[in-house]
């Protein structure tokens, strides 16, 4: 029973970080024109300071640390794709290896990742209850 149950757990787990990898890649496609825009001119986006990229907005929330020692796991939402990271492992638990952020670390009560562009971010467990 422990097996199958375990086999259920990561069946669950592969769906979950392949909806969440689904949903990363349609927040990234290309905004499309509407129809009442057409014709119109548009502002140009970073003609004045080409060197500036956009960056898109970062949400980041854990929302659970659990285990012991170098068994230490996290769950954590990023923008909207929860993700489950283990203490000594840069990618998440399940995931392929192009997933944008890195664990940098597991330390109680918080987890900081890095993205593509090395940029650090850091967030913390409150006590808040939802």
């Amino acid at each position: 029973m422990i097996v199958i149950d375990a086999e259920r757990a990561l069946r669950a787990e592969k769906k979950m970080l392949a909806d969440a990898e689904a949903r990363m890649d349609s927040q990234s496609s290309p905004i499309k024109e509407t129809p009442d825009a057409v014709g119109k001119e548009s502002p140009a986006v970073g003609v004045d300071d080409p060197a500036q990229p956009q960056v898109p907005p970062f949400n980041m929330e854990v929302l659970g640390i659990f285990g012991l020692g170098n068994s230490l796991m996290a769950d954590v939402s990023i923008n909207g794709s929860q993700v489950r990271y283990k203490r000594g492992q840069t990618q998440p638990v399940g995931s392929a290896s192009g997933f944008p952020f890195q664990l940098v670390r597991i330390k109680l009560p918080c987890v900081k990742v890095v993205d593509a562009s090395k940029t650090e971010h850091e967030a913390c467990m409150t006590n808040k209850f939802k």
